[in-house]
């Protein structure tokens, strides 16, 4: 495995995965490593992402939104 960053692994790995998806040429040896790498990215970003969602949660609910827009 590569000896990045939990960060660094999650910005090469999302790069190379968009740039094989849009040639539809990922070699299945790479993608369950792929897949692993965006999953160890997510979640050493957890707290991040649960934030940034909280927070947007809180501007949708000043601006109005409601209903299923708002319980996704």
């Amino acid at each position: 495995m590569l000896s990045l960053s939990p960060e660094e692994r999650a910005q090469v790995t999302i790069n190379f995965f968009i740039s094989n998806l849009l040639t539809l040429s990922i070699n299945y040896f790479w993608l369950p490593q792929i897949i692993t790498l965006i999953a160890d990215g997510l979640y050493s970003r957890r707290a991040d992402i649960l934030e940034a969602n909280k927070l947007d949660l809180a501007k949708a609910e000043r601006d109005g939104v409601t209903g299923p827009l708002f319980d996704r």
